[in-house]
């Protein structure tokens, strides 16, 4: 189901399986998304991740750099070359 497919796709594809095996997945995926997950990280501890390999991540755009990303957007140039010239 995450893929898109519906229970009939499912269920025509891997005969092994019932809908309430379906259901029953279903129901867990959504407990597991109601609990805290224990590796889960602080906003902060994520920022400082990103930052490692962003430096300027989340910061503001200013006038001159919104017009150099249009440029380079126009340029078609590749999104991790632009990600790489703008830290971000």
């Amino acid at each position: 189901m995450a893929e898109g497919h519906s229970y009939e796709q499912i269920l025509s594809r891997d005969p092994q399986f019932t809908y309430n095996d379906i259901f029953r997945a279903a129901a867990e995926v959504l407990e597991s998304l109601d609990q805290p997950s224990k590796s889960a990280i602080t906003y902060e501890e994520r920022m400082i991740e990103i930052r490692q390999a962003h430096k300027r991540a989340y910061e503001k755009w200013c006038d001159k750099e919104d017009t150099q990303l249009a440029d380079l957007f126009r340029k078609n140039m590749n999104i991790k070359e632009v990600a790489k010239n703008f830290q971000r």
